[in-house]
């Protein structure tokens, strides 16, 4: 963030930062508190939808030197400032809006996108955002990926469908380009990880978009299907089960999800066609760097040993599998 937070003057000072206990209970919140004396946090990001929930969940439960240190903001909704009264950091909401710059960033694209800007010391929402939530990582040269856990991204259709629930990857690539005209196939909108990755599955790309493909919804929606019986849609599985156990708004409608080759989604313990990582993209001068803000972002978010990783049972409660390379590129 742009002002030196009193979390980064507590690292300074020498405070141990320790995972607190889990405690949250319910669904889990939105926007993070500003009417918290924690606001403005001092690490600020946003983009995917898949894990935004999940993000929520950490930030809940990672404080330094008690003190809450993550700004998660939603991937949907109305203005938001990330520097409290300072200026410079105001974001419009969304709705019905373009991705663009000042423009809170929905899905894995747009945060990275705003979270370049904020890299960039030219640029008016420089020191804006410290992370990027993104479900498909990053091609931007300087931007590190972070591991932060694993989803499997399978298909749904509505639970009503006369609609195989087990399709083959063939068969799912065959409706996605446009090969079987009684199939309506759905996309997230532009600028989704989870539509990069479908799309790379389904050998498809933005490029040369086939035309039945209705890429206008809202990703991890069910309710995207409407009352369409032959419609077909990319869902996250993790997003699903947290959603349909209450942990998350539940917007699953009367969706069902499918098995690809007969994995199913929900039941693919990190194997299967659909099977992803997900991150958190950080500017990678900053893992390098010595300064106090920046020592804060490290111990927040790189190795397996930082205060991100060690929320297992948020990853667990939300409908995510551990990895490994937690904190890793």
């Amino acid at each position: 963030m742009k002002l030196v937070a009193r979390t980064v003057l507590a690292l300074v000072a020498g405070v141990v930062a320790v995972p607190t206990a889990m405690a949250v209970t319910g669904v889990a919140n939105a926007d993070p508190d500003t009417s918290s004396s924690a606001y403005p946090y001092a690490l600020n990001g946003g983009g995917s939808d898949t894990t935004e929930e999940l993000m929520t969940d950490i930030a809940n439960n990672v404080k330094v030197g008690g003190v809450p240190v993550i700004g998660n903001w939603s991937a949907k909704g109305g203005a938001f400032d990330t520097n409290g009264s300072a200026a410079g950091c105001s974001y419009a909401g969304n709705a019905g809006v373009a991705a663009g710059a000042g423009i809170r960033p929905d899905g894995s694209g747009a945060g990275r996108d705003r979270l370049e800007e904020a890299m960039d010391p030219s640029n008016a929402y420089f020191g804006c955002l410290d992370f990027a939530r993104s479900s498909s990582g990053s091609t931007k040269a300087d931007q590190t990926k972070l591991a932060l856990a694993v989803d499997t991204l399978t298909y749904a259709v509505r639970s009503d469908s006369g609609l195989s629930k087990k399709f083959t990857l063939a068969q799912l690539q065959s409706i996605y380009q446009c090969k079987v005209p009684t199939i309506h196939p759905l996309l997230p909108q532009a600028g989704s990880g989870s539509r990069s990755v479908w799309e790379n599955l389904m050998g498809i790309t933005d490029a040369a978009l086939p035309a039945c493909i209705n890429d206008k919804i809202q990703e991890n929606d069910g309710t995207s299907l409407g009352t369409d019986k032959f419609a077909v849609m990319p869902y996250s599985s993790s997003q699903w089960a947290a959603q349909t156990a209450g942990v998350i708004s539940d917007v699953h409608g009367v969706s069902a999800l499918g098995a690809i080759n007969s994995i199913p989604g929900l039941a693919s313990n990190g194997a299967g066609a659909g099977v992803r990582t997900v991150y958190n993209v950080v500017s990678t001068a900053r893992l390098n760097s010595s300064s106090p803000d920046d020592a804060l972002l490290q111990q927040v978010f790189k190795g397996p040993n930082s205060l991100v990783c060690a929320q297992t049972a948020s990853i667990g409660r939300q409908g995510f599998l551990p990895t490994a390379s937690c904190g890793s590129n």
